[in-house]
């Protein structure tokens, strides 16, 4: 059986956008191409369209409300993945926007978990009755070698009450994940269309062979960190320019897609602009705090002007330590590896030491990337 317990639910909430004009309300406010999603029902091959993807929602000035990862579950219903102090704000926010559209945005009830799987699913996601499980490094972090793979488990509420069956009748079985991967999930009895609990969907995939292993919510966010992963809380809204935080290193930004909120800002940056600013992985003395600015290292004393901010912490297990995301100006930057920042509580002076993320940061402020005439 499995042994999920409320000390290991991840402090993210989904938000599902669904209805006739789902589609085109997105595709007009998100800064990636909702369009190019395939939905999970379809037989498209993962290589032919994507099946999710990381992207967000920029105020008028190109500045982030929120950072997500989204995907189609069906023609006219996605769903929105993010820390949990994002989700009422950003449903408000959209919502001021549906106008006549007809699209219904809400705060889904899901319980969300994350686990390791020894070896990879052989579908890229699996949506077994209410269960999902979603890559958590997918599709540009996942490394050729990966001895285990990360997953979200999203499933709804274990508080929402269970249909009983009736007397002499067996209960519904779970449908294995063979079939849920050769399409037919879609076939199971009649008598599965209540949500079932997580706990079972769990014993199904050790039926199936996959024997997982739940990560702590602090286990997760360290390995949501070290992959470089531009996840921000509610204090940092409207802070960054998408780039800033790598969200186009990591296919979050589309830069051919039609007009979106801010995006004349974004496209500026990367067609017209000289980016000198990028997102980079520290470790170091725990103390900081999101939105606390870092200085140079080699700087004689603090009052000089910081070189950029504390995006996210976590802390190092077993240790004194912590992990940072930091955005910073190149230009000081450059050839330095290290930084300070100054802890809040304390005064003490923090002395942070620059990480590799799993995927290439520029060092150098880049030139603009003007298209061909």
């Amino acid at each position: 059986m499995s042994n999920l317990v409320p000390e290991h639910r991840l402090n993210y909430r989904l938000v599902t956008v669904e209805g006739s004009d789902a589609l085109s309300f997105l595709q007009a406010q998100l800064c990636n191409d909702v369009s190019a999603l395939a939905c999970w029902s379809s037989t498209e091959k993962p290589d032919e369209k994507p099946q999710a993807q990381l992207s967000g929602y920029c105020n008028a000035k190109g500045r982030l409300y929120a950072v997500f990862w989204i995907w189609r579950e069906n023609p006219e219903r996605f769903q929105l993945l993010m820390p949990a102090s994002l989700a009422p704000s950003l449903v408000k926010r959209l919502s001021m926007f549906v106008l006549r559209a007809k699209v219904k945005i809400r705060q889904a009830d899901s319980e969300i978990y994350g686990l390791t799987l020894p070896r990879a699913l052989e579908t890229p996601q699996i949506a077994l009755h209410g269960m999902t499980l979603l890559p958590a490094e997918w599709p540009a972090l996942q490394g050729p070698d990966a001895s285990a793979s990360r997953y979200w488990l999203i499933g709804p509420e274990a508080s929402r009450p269970e249909v009983e069956s009736p007397m002499g009748i067996p209960p519904a079985q779970v449908p294995s994940i063979q079939a849920a991967q050769a399409g037919q999930a879609g076939q199971a009895e009649s008598s599965t269309a209540h949500p079932q609990c997580l706990e079972d969907q769990l014993d199904a995939l050790i039926s199936a062979g996959y024997h997982y292993e739940l990560l702590s919510p602090s286990d997760w966010a360290e390995a949501e960190i070290r992959q470089g992963l531009p996840w921000f809380e509610v204090e940092l809204i409207e802070r960054f320019v998408p780039q800033t935080i790598n969200l186009d290193l990591l296919d979050g930004v589309s830069f051919s897609k039609g007009c979106y909120p801010g995006q004349e800002i974004v496209a500026r940056s990367h067609y017209l602009g000289k980016l000198n600013q990028r997102m980079f992985l520290f470790e170091g003395p725990a103390g900081l705090l999101p939105g606390e600015d870092v200085f140079l290292a080699s700087a004689e004393a603090l009052g000089e002007q910081p070189i950029g901010e504390v995006v996210s912490v976590t802390p190092v297990k077993a240790s004194q330590k912590a992990r940072y995301l930091v955005s910073l100006k190149l230009e000081p930057f450059r050839d330095q590896a290290a930084v300070v920042g100054v802890v809040a509580s304390s005064g003490a002076r923090v002395t942070l030491d620059l990480q590799d993320v799993p995927y290439a940061v520029p060092r150098e402020p880049q030139v603009p990337n003007r298209p061909k005439l």
